[in-house]
């Protein structure tokens, strides 16, 4: 009977916040959707300017291992 009781309560504040989250307003998951996607597309613009750069030394180095023939 002693574990019953904290794991109904468990049990009870779960569905109550799964409730919680599940009632949040459409302006709330449009700005948390807003923001992941915003994230992503920095990494994605961090991950392409290294590209670039990586690319531009890439073309760098072979220049000069052309130039140098």
């Amino acid at each position: 009977m002693e574990m019953i009781l904290p794991r109904l309560l468990f049990i009870v504040l779960l569905g109550g916040a799964s409730l919680i989250i599940g009632c949040a307003s459409p302006a709330d998951r449009t700005s948390r959707l807003e923001r992941r996607q915003d994230n992503i597309d920095a990494r994605t613009a961090g991950r392409q300017e290294r590209w670039q750069i990586r690319s531009e030394r890439e073309d760098a180095r072979a220049k000069a291992r052309f130039d140098a023939m």
